[in-house]
């Protein structure tokens, strides 16, 4: 019954609640939903301070000294002992002779206690009895007021919890009241498109809504319907929670934030409740956004879910249900984000629901240099700072990465006792974000460094010579991260399809470091597990989802996967591995080429960098720059 009282309940929260409110530290307790936790622990360290003061209270007292009933007779034979008090609730002999206090046990009361205060009549001992009245009822508060003080500490709770506040709403409702943060209208949502950059187009298309907000008038002059739910797709950090906040800041209304896993609860009928007091709280203050992050926690497809999960059904069909009831005239618009659109349900996608998809990518060289300036505001960089060249230099990375640059850069500037950030302090950031902090406790011996020289080498000739899309912009041996060298290479231009050559020189360039060493030393070494990783990455790629194969043709397998695919024979997936492992020899053999015909700049560029550790673009322009673009002979091995 509980789903269905707490549904009840959760319906008669009052349609003026604010979370924003404060009255006071009680009423923010109970409106945070501690307040019958809190009680149950004070009730419960209560409990334990009663029982243990019942049962010091109960434990005999025992003073002085042991003795045996052996002992007792003999002494009281002996005229040494000539008072004796029996404890009857206790079953204990006490009394006092001229050594002082002693006591001894009687055993069975009825039988042989009564025994020997006969004999000890006999022997002219005055004899006196203890009832003990309150010990027995102490033992008897140990037997009944104990349970009782439990029972009365459930009933607290479970009246606690269905305790009616002022406003008439169980407080056990408070389970399903939903956790979104709200962020005021003008004071918390201060972020605007002005702050948002390299999302140009995804700014357009959230710029209706936000004319929606502020003035539906328009929309409603021509028939047109407001849209009632966006869909940010993209990766992460790309800016998808900035732009809902800045739709909210530019139309000035209130901003409600989720995240879709805290609908998920073990509880049935908590994930569906908050639902529907999140969706209430905004109806009650609207004109307002709804942003949902991460929605595919709650929105992932039922055919492809945990079929033994009905809670998490339900609350999706909550959500369902809820985007189909919106009244336009509350003017209250869903912004949900996820990296994962593969996985949401169909129904959550279809039109009604979610009118629009936005897809946010990468930033592009222009977006970069963009959301660059963006987060230089207010930091004093020098005069000779080019953001278009550390734009160029960070490709692949998204804003959130950029901002981290640009902080990590003006950490380095403080911890290095500067007053502006210089080029060396980007520069450095953008090595620490990509390729992790130098590790200067890593010493390497003169043969590991050499050889590690020799591999960084053969990256930076074999990509100089081949990668006829970037260009090798920094040489290091410093050791970065988890790796003991890097070969920085910048896009000439951003460039979203690559041909199959294309593909095939990064794999040349990528497995260039290994083919250098087996080269130099003819016995290769563990460096090369992530280059290798990423060769054999691309390969796959290439051959089962772009079909750049002419073994195998134009036929996608889907991305690859452990084990044999139930769509396609092992025949042509064992053809399409080998087809893999022919365009990876191919690469070695081409860097082999390569490094062959020019194996004086390989030693020329392995001896700078043990002299050096790093050589910058300048310097390898002037080893390098002599050599022609593209492979020095035909290859046939491989072909």
């Amino acid at each position: 019954m509980l789903p269905l009282t707490v549904a009840r309940a959760q319906e008669r929260l009052s349609d003026n609640d604010d979370d924003d409110k404060e009255d006071g530290w009680y009423q923010r307790l109970k409106d945070s939903g501690r307040g019958p936790a809190l009680l149950l622990g004070g009730l419960v360290i209560f409990l334990i301070v009663i029982y243990a003061v019942v049962l010091t209270a109960q434990k005999p007292n025992t003073p002085g000294r042991e003795i045996t009933i052996d002992e007792l007779l003999r002494e009281v034979r002996d005229k040494e002992i000539t008072e004796v008090t029996l404890l009857s609730e206790d079953k204990r002999l006490i009394g006092s002779d001229a050594e002082g206090d002693w006591w001894a046990g009687t055993g069975n009361f009825d039988i042989f206690a009564q025994g020997l205060l006969s004999d000890f009549t006999q022997q002219g001992v005055s004899t006196r009895i203890d009832t003990q009245t309150s010990k027995a009822t102490l033992k008897l508060s140990t037997q009944y007021l104990l349970p009782a003080m439990s029972l009365a500490v459930m009933f607290a709770f479970f009246y606690q919890l269905r305790r009616k506040d002022e406003g008439g709403t169980a407080e056990y409702a408070l389970l399903g009241r939903s956790k979104a943060r709200r962020y005021s209208a003008g004071k918390q949502t201060d972020v605007t498109f002005d702050d948002v950059a390299g999302l140009e187009e995804a700014k357009q298309e959230l710029h209706e809504v936000k004319e929606f907000l502020a003035d539906p008038e328009n929309f409603e002059r021509v028939g047109a319907k407001p849209p009632r739910g966006v869909l940010l797709v993209g990766p992460p950090g790309c800016g998808k929670t900035l732009l809902a906040k800045a739709v909210a800041g530019e139309a000035g209304v209130p901003f409600f934030s989720v995240s879709a896993s805290s609908f998920v609860e073990m509880l049935a009928g908590v994930g569906p409740s908050r639902v529907r007091d999140l969706f209430r709280k905004a109806k009650a203050a609207a004109p307002c956004i709804i942003f949902i992050d991460e929605v595919d926690a709650m929105g992932r497809s039922r055919s492809i879910g945990d079929t033994l999960n009905p809670e998490g059904e339900s609350t999706l069909n909550e959500l369902l249900v809820q985007l189909d009831g919106f009244d336009s005239t509350k003017r209250v618009v869903l912004i949900a984000a996820t990296n994962r659109p593969d996985i949401l349900d169909s129904a959550l996608m279809r039109k009604g629901r979610f009118d629009r998809q936005i897809i946010i990518d990468e930033p592009d060289l222009a977006g970069r240099q963009a959301i660059f300036k963006v987060h230089s505001r207010g930091k004093p960089l020098a005069e000779d700072v080019d953001l278009q060249r550390f734009a160029r230099r960070t490709v692949g990375l998204s804003g959130a990465d950029i901002a981290a640059v640009m902080n990590e850069a003006a950490t380095l500037a403080a911890r290095r006792r500067q007053t502006v950030i210089g080029n060396k302090e980007i520069g450095d950031a953008i090595d620490r974000v990509i390729a992790g902090p130098e590790r200067a406790s890593r010493i390497l011996g003169p043969d590991d460094k050499l050889r590690v020289a020799y591999h960084e080498a053969g990256h930076a000739l074999v990509g100089w010579v081949l990668n006829s899309l970037a260009t090798v912009d920094k040489v290091s041996v410093v050791a970065r991260g988890h790796s003991l060298g890097s070969t920085w290479s910048l896009p000439i231009e951003d460039r979203r399809l690559k041909t199959c050559s294309q593909y095939e020189e990064e794999i040349a360039a990528a497995v260039a470091g290994r083919t250098a060493e087996l080269i130099v030393y003819n016995d290769p070494s563990g460096g090369s597990q992530t280059d290798l990783s990423r060769a054999t990455q691309l390969a796959h790629f290439m051959v089962f989802e772009l079909g750049m194969s002419d073994a195998i043709g134009p036929v996608s397998l889907g991305p690859r996967t452990i084990g044999v695919s139930l769509d396609h024979s092992e025949e042509l997936m064992r053809e399409a591995d080998a087809e893999v492992r022919r365009i990876l020899e191919r690469g070695d053999e081409r860097a082999r080429v390569v490094i062959t015909a020019y194996r004086d700049k390989l030693d020329l560029l392995a001896k700078r960098l043990m002299a050096q550790e790093t050589i910058e673009h300048a310097e390898l322009q002037t080893i390098l720059g002599d050599l022609p673009k593209g492979l020095p002979r035909p290859v046939t091995s491989g072909a």
